[in-house]
Protein backbone atom coordinates (compact mmCIF):
# COMPACT_ATOMS: atom_id res chain seq x y z
CA UNK A 1 0.00 0.00 0.00
CA UNK A 2 1.56 3.55 -0.82
CA UNK A 3 2.03 6.20 1.47
CA UNK A 4 -1.15 8.01 0.19
CA UNK A 5 -3.43 5.05 1.53
CA UNK A 6 -1.86 4.66 4.85
CA UNK A 7 -4.32 8.01 6.34
CA UNK A 8 -7.04 7.15 4.27
CA UNK A 9 -8.36 3.57 5.22
CA UNK A 10 -11.18 2.56 3.32
CA UNK A 11 -13.65 -0.10 4.91
CA UNK A 12 -12.73 -3.08 3.98
CA UNK A 13 -14.43 -5.90 3.74
CA UNK A 14 -13.68 -8.62 5.61
CA UNK A 15 -10.05 -10.08 5.52
CA UNK A 16 -11.05 -13.56 4.19
CA UNK A 17 -12.93 -12.30 1.96
CA UNK A 18 -10.24 -10.34 0.03
CA UNK A 19 -8.60 -10.40 -3.32
CA UNK A 20 -4.59 -9.59 -3.80
CA UNK A 21 -2.19 -9.46 -6.42
CA UNK A 22 0.00 -11.93 -7.77
CA UNK A 23 2.37 -10.62 -9.75
CA UNK A 24 3.96 -13.20 -11.48
CA UNK A 25 6.44 -11.36 -13.83
CA UNK A 26 7.50 -8.63 -14.72
CA UNK A 27 9.88 -8.27 -17.92
CA UNK A 28 10.80 -4.51 -19.84
CA UNK A 29 11.16 -2.34 -16.74
CA UNK A 30 14.56 -0.67 -16.73
CA UNK A 31 14.89 0.34 -13.30
CA UNK A 32 14.10 -1.13 -9.87
CA UNK A 33 11.53 2.05 -9.08
CA UNK A 34 10.00 1.46 -12.01
CA UNK A 35 9.19 -2.22 -10.64
CA UNK A 36 8.12 -0.40 -7.24
CA UNK A 37 5.89 1.85 -9.00
CA UNK A 38 4.33 -0.80 -11.06
CA UNK A 39 4.37 -3.03 -7.74
CA UNK A 40 2.79 -0.56 -5.56
CA UNK A 41 0.11 0.47 -8.30
CA UNK A 42 -0.81 -3.15 -8.26
CA UNK A 43 -1.10 -3.24 -4.36
CA UNK A 44 -3.22 -0.36 -4.24
CA UNK A 45 -5.70 -1.80 -6.77
CA UNK A 46 -6.61 -4.43 -4.91
CA UNK A 47 -7.20 -2.29 -1.79
CA UNK A 48 -9.44 -0.47 -3.65
CA UNK A 49 -11.34 -3.41 -4.91
CA UNK A 50 -11.14 -4.79 -1.56
CA UNK A 51 -13.37 -1.68 -0.23
CA UNK A 52 -16.80 -1.54 0.54
CA UNK A 53 -16.87 1.68 -1.93
CA UNK A 54 -16.17 -0.90 -4.75
CA UNK A 55 -18.27 -3.82 -3.46
CA UNK A 56 -21.47 -1.71 -3.49
CA UNK A 57 -20.68 0.20 -6.44
CA UNK A 58 -20.51 -2.89 -8.91
CA UNK A 59 -23.21 -4.50 -7.25
CA UNK A 60 -25.69 -1.62 -8.63
CA UNK A 61 -23.72 -1.33 -12.07
CA UNK A 62 -25.26 -2.22 -15.34
CA UNK A 63 -22.43 -3.52 -16.91
CA UNK A 64 -22.73 -3.60 -20.49
CA UNK A 65 -20.96 -6.63 -23.01
CA UNK A 66 -21.96 -8.73 -20.59
CA UNK A 67 -25.15 -10.83 -19.24
CA UNK A 68 -24.14 -11.01 -15.89
CA UNK A 69 -25.42 -8.53 -13.01
CA UNK A 70 -23.20 -6.39 -11.08
CA UNK A 71 -23.06 -8.94 -8.18
CA UNK A 72 -22.15 -11.58 -10.67
CA UNK A 73 -19.31 -9.43 -11.80
CA UNK A 74 -17.85 -8.84 -8.25
CA UNK A 75 -18.58 -12.17 -7.20
CA UNK A 76 -16.77 -13.35 -9.97
CA UNK A 77 -13.67 -10.63 -9.66
CA UNK A 78 -13.35 -11.72 -6.01
CA UNK A 79 -13.18 -15.60 -6.19
CA UNK A 80 -10.10 -15.22 -8.61
CA UNK A 81 -11.48 -17.13 -11.05
CA UNK A 82 -9.49 -15.84 -14.22
CA UNK A 83 -9.11 -18.05 -17.72
CA UNK A 84 -5.98 -19.40 -16.47
CA UNK A 85 -6.47 -20.80 -12.93
CA UNK A 86 -9.15 -21.91 -10.30
CA UNK A 87 -10.84 -19.50 -8.17
CA UNK A 88 -8.09 -18.55 -5.99
CA UNK A 89 -9.13 -15.60 -4.55
CA UNK A 90 -5.62 -13.37 -6.39
CA UNK A 91 -5.61 -11.42 -9.56
CA UNK A 92 -2.77 -12.97 -11.71
CA UNK A 93 -0.20 -10.32 -13.07
CA UNK A 94 2.03 -10.89 -15.80
CA UNK A 95 3.34 -7.49 -17.29
CA UNK A 96 5.86 -7.11 -20.09
CA UNK A 97 6.98 -2.91 -20.95
CA UNK A 98 7.27 -2.33 -24.25
CA UNK A 99 7.88 1.06 -26.56
CA UNK A 100 5.57 2.48 -29.48
CA UNK A 101 5.62 5.66 -30.08
CA UNK A 102 2.81 6.28 -32.90
CA UNK A 103 0.14 4.82 -30.84
CA UNK A 104 -3.01 5.91 -28.48
CA UNK A 105 -2.81 2.31 -27.00
CA UNK A 106 -1.67 2.43 -23.41
CA UNK A 107 -1.26 -1.65 -23.10
CA UNK A 108 -3.25 -4.47 -24.61
CA UNK A 109 -3.65 -8.49 -24.02
CA UNK A 110 -4.21 -11.24 -25.73
CA UNK A 111 -6.74 -13.47 -25.58
CA UNK A 112 -4.90 -16.84 -25.32
CA UNK A 113 -1.84 -15.66 -22.58
CA UNK A 114 -1.74 -14.49 -18.85
CA UNK A 115 0.48 -11.91 -19.78
CA UNK A 116 -0.51 -8.38 -20.80
CA UNK A 117 2.23 -5.21 -22.26
CA UNK A 118 1.87 -2.06 -21.05
CA UNK A 119 3.41 0.58 -23.41
CA UNK A 120 6.59 2.40 -21.69
CA UNK A 121 5.25 5.87 -23.50
CA UNK A 122 2.68 6.25 -20.96
CA UNK A 123 3.77 3.97 -18.26
CA UNK A 124 6.06 6.74 -17.09
CA UNK A 125 3.70 9.35 -17.15
CA UNK A 126 0.81 7.73 -15.31
CA UNK A 127 -0.01 7.84 -11.74
CA UNK A 128 0.01 5.01 -9.52
CA UNK A 129 -3.89 5.62 -9.46
CA UNK A 130 -3.85 5.65 -13.33
CA UNK A 131 -1.68 2.83 -13.64
CA UNK A 132 -3.83 0.59 -11.24
CA UNK A 133 -7.33 1.06 -13.15
CA UNK A 134 -4.88 0.39 -16.36
CA UNK A 135 -3.85 -2.91 -14.48
CA UNK A 136 -7.34 -4.17 -13.36
CA UNK A 137 -8.72 -3.15 -16.76
CA UNK A 138 -6.36 -5.31 -18.19
CA UNK A 139 -6.73 -8.33 -15.48
CA UNK A 140 -10.23 -8.13 -16.33
CA UNK A 141 -9.82 -9.39 -19.71
CA UNK A 142 -8.31 -12.37 -18.08
CA UNK A 143 -11.37 -12.91 -16.41
CA UNK A 144 -13.28 -13.08 -19.93
CA UNK A 145 -14.64 -9.41 -19.91
CA UNK A 146 -14.11 -7.52 -23.18
CA UNK A 147 -15.26 -4.50 -24.70
CA UNK A 148 -16.16 -3.80 -28.47
CA UNK A 149 -14.33 -0.69 -28.71
CA UNK A 150 -11.95 1.61 -26.70
CA UNK A 151 -15.03 3.96 -26.11
CA UNK A 152 -17.43 1.13 -24.07
CA UNK A 153 -16.55 2.89 -20.83
CA UNK A 154 -19.70 0.92 -19.55
CA UNK A 155 -18.14 -2.69 -20.39
CA UNK A 156 -16.65 -4.28 -17.05
CA UNK A 157 -13.25 -4.19 -17.97
CA UNK A 158 -13.70 0.16 -18.67
CA UNK A 159 -16.23 0.26 -15.98
CA UNK A 160 -14.33 -1.72 -13.27
CA UNK A 161 -10.96 -0.22 -14.02
CA UNK A 162 -12.00 3.45 -14.08
CA UNK A 163 -13.76 3.53 -10.63
CA UNK A 164 -10.37 1.48 -9.10
CA UNK A 165 -8.64 4.87 -10.41
CA UNK A 166 -11.21 7.14 -9.26
CA UNK A 167 -11.89 5.48 -5.81
CA UNK A 168 -7.86 5.76 -5.38
CA UNK A 169 -7.66 9.31 -6.63
CA UNK A 170 -10.24 10.66 -4.25
CA UNK A 171 -8.25 9.10 -1.03
CA UNK A 172 -4.93 10.25 -2.45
Amino acid sequence: MTDCLMGNILTQIPKDKRIKADIKRLQGFTSEKDKIKFIQAANDMCYAVNSLKFKDWCCGYRFTNTLKTGMQVYDHIMSGDDLFGEADKDIDIDVTLYYKRFTSVIGYGLPNTLRTWVNKKFFFSMSKQELAGHIFHESLHKFGYNHISAKEYTSVPYACGNKVRDILKAVC
